[in-house]
């Protein structure tokens, strides 16, 4: 048996990488197609924390673990699920090969036929590969609380009982999805082909509906720098905690949109990853789509994120300051009414978390390491939700070309 890692290279699955290194004893084959690193590219910024290729990143974590077990492969999902589910047949597939930016996904008709070209097709490739090749396999996904409808209740994790005039369910329902941009409308149909795929094929899939992912920390970031995951703070990949956090190091005024009367959900990256281990380990039943709400604070204003960001900063000797004029998403247009996400699945675990106050102390102090590097948090957002990028970006925000994707570079572990 093995375990499959799609979108080895990201924020997220290196982290996810090194963990499993550590707590697996199973081989490891690691995909990705390097493209967001040309992404991010296109956008005039680069990862704050300085990351090695993606063969060197490999090589010095097959060392640094003493396994020889871990395979990288440099290719799209779509061109190589297929052949890889078929030969290995591994135990858990991780799927995290997506792009995930909103703002890219707007830019303009060209960025959202990519981007649902890349979530989608390459979510249903690895559907048919398990369908045909490997049924038994367990998918873990990648999924995003922003797929669910803000209506005024509480999030339900994934399916919840409902009363129509009067009358229950007979079983429980999907709980309403509605998006406003196109990245979160190709998770919320990632989600409908997943449970297609588990009612009708008789599939096992947990679909993570992941909140917003902050910090730096990785399970062997200590053991070598070399080893850190990918840092992104400019306005069209960096998540919002992590690029207040930069804007506050490098002096920028927090971009809070609309007067930060949005709210979301929080959790660590050290915690996110840690749950993400735990739910390859814990596997759906066949025929089940379980779906998990993936957060520690599960209602939180980004105005509040950025108050706390400026009391944290301002004992550090920072002067953060707010910029609450900007709505690049139009969001004063539509008040917030999500509800707190339910998160039974991840409270049951036992997983321990890191508590929020904590978490940004730790990334305060992670980034203060790399703060001639936060070029990309000073940017200011481009990309209109009503009219996409401007017709010719300045060379500070999102150039015009499209990335150029690497060829497939795939081969089996021997």
């Amino acid at each position: 048996m093995s375990v499959l890692v799609l979108g080895a290279d990201g924020y997220i699955g290196w982290s996810l990488l090194c963990r499993l290194a550590l707590e697996v004893d199973e081989p490891i084959i690691a995909v990705d197609d390097l493209s967001k690193r040309e992404r991010v590219a296109c956008c005039g910024s680069d990862s704050a924390i300085p990351i090695e290729s993606f063969d060197d990143r490999i090589e010095l974590l097959r060392k640094t673990t003493g396994r020889g077990d871990i395979a990288g492969v440099v290719a799209g999902v779509e061109d190589c699920v297929e052949p890889l589910v078929r030969a290995l047949k591994p135990r858990v597939i991780v799927n995290l090969a997506q792009i995930p930016s909103a703002p890219w996904s707007m830019m303009d008709v060209d960025r959202a036929k990519e981007t649902i070209a890349n979530n989608e097709l390459g979510n249903v490739a690895v559907l048919f590969a398990m369908r045909e090749h490997s049924p038994h396999t367990h998918l873990v996904k990648m999924g995003s609380m922003g797929e669910y409808a803000a209506c005024g209740v509480p999030l339900g994790e994934g399916y919840v009982d409902a009363v129509l005039d009067g009358l229950p369910t007979s079983v429980p329902v999907p709980f309403p999805r509605a998006a406003d941009d196109v990245y979160h409308i190709t998770k919320i149909n990632d989600s409908n082909f997943i449970a297609m795929g588990c009612r009708v094929w008789g599939l096992a899939a947990t679909d993570v509906m992941q909140s917003i992912v902050y910090g730096t920390r990785t399970a062997l970031w200590r053991q070598d720098a070399r080893l850190a995951t990918r840092f992104d703070c400019d306005p069209v990949f960096g998540s919002v905690l992590n690029r207040f956090v930069a804007q506050a190091i490098c002096g920028a005024p927090l971009t809070v949109h609309a007067g930060g009367k949005a709210t979301t959900g929080l959790i660590s990256l050290y915690d996110s990853v840690s749950a993400l281990v735990h739910w390859t380990q814990e596997p759906a039943a066949p025929g089940e789509h379980k779906v998990v709400n993936q957060a520690t604070e599960t209602r939180i204003s980004v105005l509040e994120i950025a108050q706390l960001i400026q009391r944290i900063g301002a004992e550090q000797g920072l002067h953060v300051q707010l910029e609450t004029g900007l709505d690049p998403r139009h969001e004063a247009e539509r008040p917030c009414k999500a509800g707190p996400a339910r998160t039974f699945k991840l409270r049951q675990s036992g997983i321990p978390t890191i508590e929020l106050e904590q978490g940004v102390r730790y990334l305060m102090q992670d980034l203060l390491e790399h703060r001639e590097r936060l070029g990309g948090a000073r940017l200011l957002p481009e990309v209109d939700w009503k009219s996409g990028a401007p017709d010719e970006p300045t060379s500070s925000r999102t150039a015009s070309r499209t990335p150029d994707i690497p060829q497939p570079r795939a081969s089996l572990p021997g």
